[in-house]
């Protein structure tokens, strides 16, 4: 019942864009220039930024960007498999791989900006849908079972309106046919982690995220137990924010914990 009810609301959402095309000229989502052709939702230009922000070649575990290969000159957006990078190979990494659109930078740092802004959630929705089909045989293949934002504490979520990540959530449900996770909560808020070094960050979030074994958890379409989940959020720095979350859903019976983000933060 649950991916029926998804494919229903992606029928929708799809016809409704239609709909609104017919009527009104599309513009880009990024920087508002009309578009020429359907279906995209970008202009060429911020199409063509945007390709200079996805590397050829990333860390399957941390999408942290790769030299190519010796004599590949056309890695093909792959990711690199087996073992760790120089990056991630020393971090306790409780999720098992990481999908990206690009890297933070450039037009994709500018739209994840944007998409912080209550009034610019198709931003985000529009971020997502481009990183689940860059990224949909790879996650097909993995055979995830239940997609999760990265909850915002409820204070922040009101003075936001709303939090990205659960648009991103709910985008890349939508278009990989998945039911939502809701019972992953942030339990205690903590300082932002911008400005805060990487052990810092790892001890600001540690312990911060909780599944609801109430009401929501007993319902099997939300339950993670036994389940692959696809842990969603905006940007991945250090990984501190996501392998807490990923930490509190194995605890709770998750089978496999998997990130995908619209960017990667190299600095």
């Amino acid at each position: 019942m649950p991916r029926m009810v998804h494919s229903a609301r992606t029928w929708l959402n799809r016809t409704g864009d239609v709909a609104l095309a017919t009527l009104l000229p599309m513009s880009c989502v990024f920087c508002g220039s009309e578009i020429d052709s359907e279906p995209s939702r970008l202009c060429t230009r911020c199409t063509r930024r945007l390709a200079v922000c996805c590397p050829e070649r990333v860390c399957g575990r941390c999408a942290m960007p790769l030299p190519l290969e010796a004599g590949n000159s056309s890695a093909g957006n792959s990711t690199a498999g087996g073992a760790r990078c120089v990056h991630c190979k020393k971090l306790a990494l409780r999720f098992s791989r990481t999908f990206a659109l690009g890297l933070y930078q450039g037009v994709l740092q500018e739209a994840v900006i944007l998409a912080k802004q209550a009034t610019r959630r198709v931003v985000a929705s529009t971020l997502a849908s481009l990183a689940a089909e860059t990224h949909r045989e790879a996650l097909g293949a993995l055979n995830c079972e239940l997609v999760s934002p990265i909850p915002s504490h409820w204070r922040r979520r009101v003075v936001r309106r709303g939090t990205p990540a659960q648009v991103l959530a709910e985008t890349f449900a939508a278009e990989l046919n998945l039911p939502v996770c809701k019972s992953l909560r942030r339990i205690r808020s903590t300082r932002k982690q911008g400005m805060l070094s990487p052990e810092e960050r790892r001890k600001n979030v540690d312990g911060s995220f909780a599944v609801n074994t109430g009401y929501v958890f007993r319902s099997a379409a939300f339950s993670p137990r036994g389940k692959h989940v696809l842990l969603v959020d905006d940007v991945l720095t250090t990984g501190a924010t996501g392998n807490a979350a990923a930490t509190a859903l194995l605890q709770a019976g998750a089978s496999e914990v998997t990130m995908a983000v619209i960017a990667r933060a190299t600095g």
